[in-house]
């Protein structure tokens, strides 16, 4: 346990230290003008960052946190996809960001499966403010909208297209979104009130997969 919660750490300074790394590259990017000196303490320490990222990621590069294991693959390491893929069934994935991880493999093999993935990465949305709204679920739901689009169910896609504009994500305008999805005005006027009450769903991190059933039971447009 106690070594566990020791990579747990590791993982935290290590991500920590690549943002540091990338701010310094940045500042090192726009700079103009700058003191000699100032400009060498700045590589000194740019420097020093990739030493610590290198040595932290030697240290991770045996852990079993699946966390850490989905970082590896993202990384390049194809034994690391090997193990993220195993714990594909296994409670250990059962957070936003790693079903999320799964259906980015996925998502050029079985757009149906990814799908299930996306839905099983909103369910596991507990509601909490943070990286995972800010970033997962704006993710997820884009990543929802452009696979239903690509297998053609059009209605799913425009639903989630909506419930992206409901929590504040940028799309297409009205007008173009009925270019993309034509269909008679009461049925649009439905699927955007599902849309609706979803995205408050969501956003209060209860959703669950059969709360679609009412997009369902619209069936097939005459």
């Amino acid at each position: 346990m106690v070594k566990k919660g020791s990579d747990l750490n590791k993982f935290d300074e290590l991500l920590l230290t690549k943002k540091y790394a990338k701010c310094m590259e940045l500042a090192a990017q726009i700079e103009t003008t700058t003191l000699k000196a100032k400009k060498t303490l700045r590589t000194e320490a740019l420097f020093h960052a990739y030493d610590a990222i290198e040595m932290l990621e030697n240290d991770l590069k045996n852990s079993y946190q699946p966390s850490i294991i989905y970082y590896r693959w993202t990384q390049g390491d194809n034994e690391a996809l090997e193990q993220f893929l195993k714990l594909e069934e296994t409670e250990y994935l059962d957070t936003p960001e790693l079903q999320l991880g799964l259906a980015t493999y996925y998502v050029d093999k079985d757009k149906t499966h990814t799908i299930e993935l996306l839905l099983k990465a909103l369910s596991f949305y507990d509601g909490r403010a943070g990286k995972t709204r800010e970033e997962v679920i704006p993710e997820v739901i884009k990543s929802l909208a452009t696979a239903n689009h690509s297998l053609g169910k059009l209605d799913n896609a425009y639903f989630w297209a909506l419930v992206g504009g409901k929590l504040g994500l940028p799309i297409a305008k009205e007008a173009q979104l009925k270019l993309l999805y034509p269909m008679a005005d009461a049925r649009r006027a439905t699927i955007a009130d599902i849309a609706n009450d979803i995205a408050s769903e969501i956003e209060g991190g209860d959703f669950e997969k059969g709360l679609l059933k009412q997009l369902s039971a619209l069936g097939n447009p005459s």
